[in-house]
């Protein structure tokens, strides 16, 4: 509460990406998408303005930062393999992409 007896205003934070307001939160810590962070791979490769506005108090605050986005391709990887080492009968591949541009789905193949 406020000293005159009225309830303080809420403060808030609001995170924009090229002027579009992305997330807003007004609990402490405040976190952009609730701390699960940026996912650039739906932005274009290019420099980008990542904008704070904070607001409290009847006060407002920015602050902004210029960012390049750069979204590498990503490699795939086997494990418990030996370089050039035959296999055969069906495999079943699985992958836990993060980071990659596109969705990826498991398959299946047959090696020959």
């Amino acid at each position: 509460m406020a000293r005159d007896g009225r309830r303080a205003p809420r403060a808030a934070v609001d995170f924009s990406i090229d002027g579009e307001v992305l997330w807003s939160d007004s609990r402490k810590p405040f976190a952009f998408a609730a701390g699960h962070g940026w996912n650039t791979t739906r932005r274009r490769e290019r420099h980008h303005v990542l904008a704070l506005r904070v607001t409290g108090d009847g006060r407002t605050a920015w602050k902004r930062w210029t960012v390049r986005v750069v979204n590498h391709d990503f490699a795939l990887t086997t494990s418990k393999l030996r370089p050039w080492q035959k296999v055969a009968g069906l495999l079943r591949i699985r992958a836990n992409v993060r980071g990659a541009r596109r969705p990826a789905s498991a398959s299946t193949s047959t090696a020959r």
